[in-house]
């Protein structure tokens, strides 16, 4: 990644914003290195986000939340190497990742009291570029017993895809399939859940907790249904 910039400049996905200090043109030739490999802290889901934003920048252009997300792959790869850098010793080796994204631990409870009730819950709802993303609780036998997956496809799917777990005390583990655009999706519900299922519920017309299709007009204007909202500890409306 050899460009230099020289000049910082905001840009926001309608949640979050970030500064930075590369053109547009200066993002294309970066993501293009990330896309084809050529930067080695890339992880793959890195990689496969950056070629798919090529290909749509290189056909019918990219929307402005599309292209706050090249700048935010370009930078968290940048971030990325240089923490690599620091830990090319022995008492790095091996560590593993985690994001602590501020309120992750909502998550984790919001699991733990659908538990009580529910004997698999999960939540599917789906990130700007269209892709499912399920979230549902490991069993017994997985490593990680309790702790939350984030995947895409059902179990046992050869075309799934896991993005990582998110433990019990709130923190986010990623896999290497893990990308930007997953990690704000769940930071965005970790800091709200119930206005982001809200608006899922509304857009979609589906309930992201039972996946039921919305029928009745509070439920409708809601984004879900009473039911769910008991089983998983939100509020219903004007009704806590």
């Amino acid at each position: 990644m050899m460009c230099t910039a020289t000049t910082t400049r905001s840009l926001s996905n309608g949640t979050l914003s970030l500064e930075t200090p590369y053109s547009d043109t200066e993002a294309h030739e970066l993501l293009a290195e990330i896309a084809g490999g050529q930067v080695k802290a890339a992880r793959d889901g890195d990689r496969e986000f950056a070629k798919s934003l090529c290909r749509q920048w290189d056909g019918r252009g990219l929307t402005a939340k599309q292209m706050f997300y090249v700048h935010k792959v370009i930078l968290d790869t940048e971030h990325r190497a240089r923490e690599l850098r620091k830990k090319q010793s022995p008492a790095g080796t091996g560590t593993q990742r985690t994001v602590d994204l501020g309120g992750f631990r909502k998550i984790a409870e919001m699991f733990a009291f659908a538990s009580q009730q529910l004997k698999w819950p999960k939540i599917i709802f789906a990130l700007p570029s269209g892709t499912e993303v399920r979230l549902t609780i490991a069993g017994p036998n997985a490593k990680v017993p309790g702790s939350v997956t984030v995947a895409t496809g059902r179990y046992g799917d050869p075309n799934g895809r896991w993005y990582g777990r998110i433990n019990r005390d709130g923190q986010f583990e990623p896999s290497q399939h893990s990308t930007p655009e997953v990690e704000e999706a769940l930071k965005a519900f970790a800091a709200d859940p119930a206005a982001y299922a809200g608006e899922y519920g509304r857009v979609t017309g589906n309930c992201c907790f039972c996946a039921r299709t919305l029928t009745d007009e509070r439920s409708v204007e809601v984004g879900y249904g009473p039911i769910c909202s008991a089983k998983w500890g939100l509020p219903w409306g004007d009704s806590e």
